[in-house]
């Protein structure tokens, strides 16, 4: 389940299914895709903040729709969504309180501001579960990382525990979950006071280099997953 909140020139998408680790379904992913294509259409969004109750931030995908939701169709809704979350045109910022795996770890990505209690983590367990990297995870991380620890993440599914995230520039490490709540209202007060436009156009200077291609990229790593799918089943 995913809440949905405008107010105060801000969209908070709040993860709020704990019982499941907030795990995300195509139900989730159309509702996610259609609030981020409108709210980038008005002028007085300042920024987004994407967060999650419980103790996971997210789990991923269902596991149990990969039987019944994929593989997935051309434009389906996890395409919709990544191609609405990178294509978001203020500040994104996601406040990880727990774990962040498959698609909680490679939406991440998208985000302009990633700040980590210290217990958050990463894990990027596509090929151990027989699939192929999401969510353009496969580009962008050798780029910020370099080819050696994109492999060593991607390839083993490992935990990648708060500090590293740090260390990595994958996220700010901030403390407790105290701190994190904080940090992240203290973010949103000052894309409130600061001006507009120029946070809009300073976001667009910098993700350019990254968004070339980056809709291509995520119907690519889509289409591996369906094909790699698709000879599981024929095997079993």
């Amino acid at each position: 389940m995913v809440h949905i909140d405008t107010s105060n020139g801000v969209l908070t998408v709040t993860f709020d299914e704990p019982e499941r680790r907030n795990a995300l379904g195509v139900a989730d992913y159309t509702r996610l895709a259609g609030a981020l294509s409108t709210a980038a259409k008005d002028p007085t969004l300042r920024a987004v903040l994407i967060r999650a109750t419980g103790t996971v931030f997210c789990a991923g995908n269902r596991l149990d729709e990969f039987e019944t939701e994929w593989p997935q169709p051309d434009d389906g809704p996890v395409l919709r969504f990544f191609t609405a979350l990178a294509a978001a045109p203020v500040p994104v910022i996601a406040a990880v309180q727990g774990g962040a795996v498959g698609v909680g770890a490679t939406l991440l990505l998208h985000c302009d501001l990633v700040l980590c209690s210290d217990a958050a983590f990463l894990k990027f367990p596509f090929v151990p579960l027989g699939i192929a990297p999401e969510g353009a995870s496969s580009r962008l991380l050798p780029e910020r990382l370099g080819i050696s620890r994109a492999m060593d993440i991607l390839l083993t599914g490992r935990k990648v525990e708060a500090g590293e995230i740090d260390a990595l520039g994958l996220g700010i490490k901030v403390g407790d979950g105290e701190a994190l709540e904080q940090r992240a209202g203290d973010w949103l007060k000052r894309f409130a006071e600061l001006p507009a436009d120029a946070v809009r156009t300073t976001k667009a200077l910098i993700r350019r280099p990254l968004e070339a291609d980056i809709n291509e990229r995520f119907d690519v790593e889509i289409r591996a997953i369906n094909g790699l799918l698709e000879q599981q089943r024929k095997t079993t």
